[in-house]
């Protein structure tokens, strides 16, 4: 490829140049054509600031006529936050009058809205035919549009890919975790046999020992659904309780600066919802809470009961007549600013900065609170506080079953093969077993289960089985056994929930599943249950 050479019109021509060309450069009809039809912004800016001359195409970009703007002051087009930009560059070309410049300006449209324009820009001054600036301007709207949808797939995507690391990150711990409450717990109720008495010193150990490590159950549960998508698991709760439990949790973490109150309807409406959504929608609210409150301030919980008859849809079309619980999340911070409430439920909006928050707590929120058949509204004003209502259809069913700790023990006997590769869980698995009567066989792995199995196929009665094993796991341990006996009894017992584990033998084999951590209480009625 050849040399290409670069010259300036209005000096001497290189003489390789074929001056039969030069009509081009010397035919002015030319040139009004080439402005005049194009796609783009051409104007002529004095050194007042005035703007001289501007293209055709002005009228179907901005939807000005030249009578518009002509003669007109450029910062009456400009937006007002690029002012200082435009300033800065008169004020480079005018010092460097050989240059140009290129850069992205806000142009307000006769409608005042607000166009993307990328312009090219050249000094001019000093030529008496222009005498101004010569801008050329490329609208880049919809572009940057396109661009921030890309943008903001591409930060979806990082953090589904983020969330789906931590899920399983979270479920790998997870199920290790399980595996040491056990033992805590385990230990512990036996211990409690002994010292029975909660008044004595031993006994009150003993009950805030089990207490806490219910509560690290439970929030082991709430950090797996944070990491990952559960299923929709409905049951009847209390919001009271529900708010309670939560922040038994996040008061350990909060400044001594913030104090948190609690007005709660004494007899509140249950509600039919998922445990583990509604948690994570008390938990993103207190966590924008806190945050909005970096030097203290108060965190108010309220709870009450709410009808909503025909008057109150007249103002609030999309409920449906009925009987509601209203929860309100209010704090004494920031508040929220009147430019971004239109946006706060938005995906992917956040204040908090570059990788100090998804935008996505508050869009959850809503989600789940539509997903219940539910509202959430919110007021706030700039430094005096913000507060979310949210409403949540009630129900007239009554809380199932007790989430203290329940000491009644079943009694039983038999022979049970007890299989697991920790150590520490098959010792108090053993002691405890033993204490409700059963004889105990322990097994480490698959081999050594198959081979006491083998020797004793007509003294088990009940195998109790871990799941997840090392080189043999347990859908394949109990194949092997089923070989040798095939009216075989099997407990399953696993870290992981039963949504996690997808197993024939779950489904078809097993005579009932048990999750780690489990009390003493839940062992003896599954296993004396297994025995029936």
């Amino acid at each position: 490829m050849g040399k290409t050479e670069y010259f300036d019109v209005e000096k001497e021509l290189p003489s390789t140049f074929n001056k039969n060309k030069l009509w081009i450069y010397e035919n002015e009809e030319v040139f009004r054509l080439l402005v005049e039809n194009s796609r783009d912004l051409i104007s002529i800016i004095n050194k007042d600031g005035i703007i001289s001359y501007i293209s055709p195409s002005c009228k179907k970009l901005l939807g000005y006529s030249y009578k518009d703007i002509v003669g007109k002051g450029v910062f009456n087009v400009v937006h007002n936050d690029d002012i200082p930009k435009v300033s800065e560059v008169f004020s480079y070309l005018i010092r460097n009058p050989d240059d140009f410049l290129t850069t992205e300006l806000r142009i307000l449209d006769k409608d005042k809205t607000s166009r993307n324009i990328e312009f090219i820009i050249k000094n001019f001054i000093r030529n008496p035919d222009v005498n101004g600036v010569l801008c050329i301007g490329h609208d880049i709207t919809e572009w940057k549009k396109e661009k921030q949808k890309l943008k903001n797939l591409e930060e979806q995507l990082y953090h589904a890919q983020k969330m789906e690391a931590i899920g399983r990150l979270v479920t790998g711990i997870s199920h290790d975790f399980k595996n040491i409450l056990s033992v805590i717990m385990g230990y512990s109720e036996v211990l409690k046999l002994k010292f029975d008495d909660d008044s004595t010193k031993e006994g009150k150990a003993l009950l805030a020992i089990l207490k806490n490590a219910e509560r690290a159950s439970k929030l082991i549960e709430q950090l797996i659904s944070i990491a990952k998508e559960e299923k929709y698991n409905p049951v009847i709760l209390n919001m009271n309780n529900e708010i309670k439990l939560v922040m038994s949790v996040f008061e350990k973490v909060f400044e001594k600066n913030i104090d948190i109150v609690y007005d709660f309807a004494e007899n509140l409406f249950n509600i039919e919802a998922d445990r583990s959504q509604i948690d994570q929608v008390i938990m993103n609210l207190v966590i924008n809470a806190k945050d909005a409150m970096p030097d203290g301030g108060k965190l108010t919980f309220k709870t009450e009961n709410i009808f909503i008859g025909e008057d109150y849809k007249e103002k609030y079309f999309e409920f449906k007549q009925n009987l509601y619980i209203k929860v309100s999340v209010s704090d004494t911070g920031t508040g929220i600013p009147d430019k971004i409430k239109d946006k706060i439920f938005k995906p992917f909006f956040t204040t908090k900065g570059k990788r100090k928050g998804t935008g996505l707590g508050l869009t959850t929120v809503y989600r789940i609170i539509e997903n219940h058949g539910g509202n959430i509204y919110f007021h706030s004003k700039e430094g005096k506080g913000t507060t979310f209502n949210f409403y949540l259809p009630a129900t007239s069913k009554d809380i199932t079953g007790n989430s203290t700790v329940d000491y009644k023990l079943m009694k039983g006997n038999g022979t049970i093969l007890f299989i697991d590769d920790e150590k520490c869980i098959r010792d108090i698995a053993k002691i405890q077993l033993e204490y409700l009567g059963y004889k105990v066989l322990l097994a480490s792995d698959g081999i050594e289960a198959i081979k006491i199995f083998s020797e004793n196929k007509n003294k088990v009665d009940l195998v109790l089985l871990d799941i997840m094993m090392p080189n043999m796991n347990g859908e394949k341990i109990f194949q092997e056994l089923k070989k040798i006996k095939q009216e075989i009894k099997v407990l399953l017992i696993s870290g992981y929930s039963e949504n996690d584990i997808e197993s024939e033998i779950l489904n078809k084999c097993s005579l009932g599943f048990i999750q780690k951590p489990f009390t003493f209480t839940e062992l003896s009625r599954a296993v004396y249950g297994a025995l029936m």
